[in-house]
């Protein structure tokens, strides 16, 4: 079969797969746009049973892909680290109130080792991590404008 018939039925086939494809794309919506160094998949990683129900377009990248049976060769200490590396990206990312206390609790792990919050009494270090904002700052710009005395000798800051 790779006579003209052939030939004629291969277009035939690419022009209806790049007619499904536009079709596609047309009724997509874009729900987020991944930064670079992004992690798509991880959830699959770490649970049982879990499952995509999600498609993503790529308008090109580069990608590094991991298997799972490769993945599952990986140590303990790693495995748990790259787990709350997940947990944590998507609990401060979360507005404050549709946090959950395991959402509280991963970025209460994470921030204590920060020397910002390392005095700070546990129900204080929580109290904080219930409040803070996830903000994408890009390169050069200012992040903190004024620094003043607040209400009780604290400092607000302005930016």
């Amino acid at each position: 079969g790779g006579g003209e018939g052939g030939d004629a039925d291969a277009a035939a086939a690419a022009a209806a797969t790049a007619a499904s494809n536009s079709a596609l794309r047309a009724a997509l919506r874009t729900v987020a746009t991944l930064p670079a160094g992004a992690l798509i998949g991880e959830a699959a990683l770490l649970e049982e049973g879990q499952t995509r129900n999600a498609s993503i377009v790529s308008n090109g990248a580069e990608i590094l892909v991991l298997r799972k049976r490769d993945f599952q060769d990986i140590d303990a200490r790693t495995l748990r680290r790259i787990k709350l590396e997940s947990t944590f990206n998507a609990a401060c990312t979360k507005a404050p109130a549709a946090r959950t206390e395991a959402d509280v609790d991963a970025l209460a792990e994470k921030t204590a080792r920060l020397s910002a919050f390392a005095g700070l009494a546990h129900p204080d270090l929580r109290a904080v991590c219930r409040a803070l904002t996830y903000k994408r700052v890009p390169a050069g710009a200012l992040v903190c404008t004024t620094v003043q005395a607040g209400p009780g000798g604290g400092t607000d800051a302005t930016g």
